[in-house]
């Protein structure tokens, strides 16, 4: 039997003994933005939520900042992705 505790998940594993997945222990980063920055990042909230209105503005928040400040990062990953370079027309 399986459950999701305070603790985190407790499962019961294929030897029947007791196990617990540790909750993951989030810290908030603090990215500070100028007026510019802050303004651009409201703005693409806005379409992110137009474009995606099912999805938590949670993870909204935390992709956008991604975004904004690791915007290498982003495109490196992103042209491993098949369906992605062919989106932007690349294949």
């Amino acid at each position: 039997m399986a459950e999701l505790a305070k603790s985190g998940f407790a499962y019961t594993n294929e030897n029947g003994e007791s196990e617990v997945i540790p909750r993951a222990q989030v810290g908030l980063e603090e990215y500070k933005y100028s007026k510019e920055q802050h303004e651009t990042k409201r703005a693409l909230m806005v379409k992110c939520i137009d474009q995606y209105p099912t999805l938590d503005k949670s993870t909204l928040n935390i992709l956008v900042d991604y975004y904004l400040n690791h915007s290498d990062k982003l495109e490196a990953e992103c042209m491993q992705d098949k369906d992605y370079a062919g989106y932007i027309g690349l294949n």
